[in-house]
C-alpha cells in the first residue's frame, strides 16, 4: 500500500470537497456572448463556415453561381437574424447571476455598449 501510494502518489490530489462540489457556480467571469468576437479564431471559423455554407449551397444539380451565392447570402442572414435577434439569454451559464436572461444575442454584444 505505501509502496503504491510512493509510487503513484504525484498523480493524485487532495480536493477539498467544500470547494470541489458548489453546485450553480461557475468560473467563468462575465457572459461569453459580450466577448467573443475580440478572438480572431471565431472569425476564422465563421469565415470557414460561410464558406463551407457556399459550397454546400452551390453543389446542388441545375444551380448556377449566381443562385448558389443568393442561396448563401438567405440562409446566412436568416441565420443571423434568428441568432442575434431572436434568441435571448446566453447559452453558456455565465457568470453574470442571469442579467443576461432577457437580453437578445445583440443586446449582449461588447456588454451592450
Amino acid at each position: 500500500s505505501s509502496g503504491i501510494n510512493a509510487e503513484y502518489g504525484h498523480y493524485f490530489k487532495r480536493i477539498n470537497l467544500s470547494q470541489a462540489m458548489q453546485v450553480g457556480t461557475t468560473t467563468v467571469e462575465s457572459n461569453p456572448n459580450a466577448i467573443y468576437l475580440e478572438n480572431r479564431y471565431f472569425w476564422v471559423a465563421y469565415t470557414a463556415s460561410v464558406c463551407f455554407l457556399h459550397l454546400i449551397c452551390s453543389c446542388f444539380p441545375l444551380i448556377s453561381v449566381s443562385a448558389g451565392w443568393l442561396c448563401t447570402l438567405n440562409v446566412h442572414n436568416i441565420g443571423n437574424f434568428l441568432v442575434l435577434h431572436y434568441l435571448r439569454g446566453s447559452p453558456f451559464g455565465g457568470g453574470d447571476q442571469g442579467e443576461a436572461r432577457l437580453l437578445s444575442h445583440c443586446e449582449q454584444i461588447n456588454h451592450g455598449k
